[in-house]
């Protein structure tokens, strides 16, 4: 799981836009490499479930709002918290 800085309040926007965009791709049948995508309580962040790096920042292409370059690795013991509800 990866976390990506984004613009404050507009975390829920982006996760409805990765949603659409997985419809888009299985429309045309293309592959979207990635597995979820939450956003949480902590403001300005947003969660990207993908098996590799490359396909958690893929999927965020052409996308605004969101720092793809600030990405990080959510250590195993806090994905938990984070899909806690």
């Amino acid at each position: 799981m990866w976390v990506f800085k984004c613009k404050h309040g507009r975390e829920q926007h982006l996760v409805v836009a990765l949603m659409n965009k997985f419809v888009e791709f299985a429309y045309r049948g293309e592959p979207f490499m990635v597995i979820s995508v939450v956003s949480s309580s902590s403001n300005g962040f947003i969660y990207v479930e993908a098996e590799r790096k490359p396909h958690a920042r893929d999927c965020l292409n052409g996308l605004r709002d969101v720092q793809q370059w600030l990405m990080k690795l959510v250590p195993i013991h806090e994905m938990t918290s984070i899909l806690d509800v």
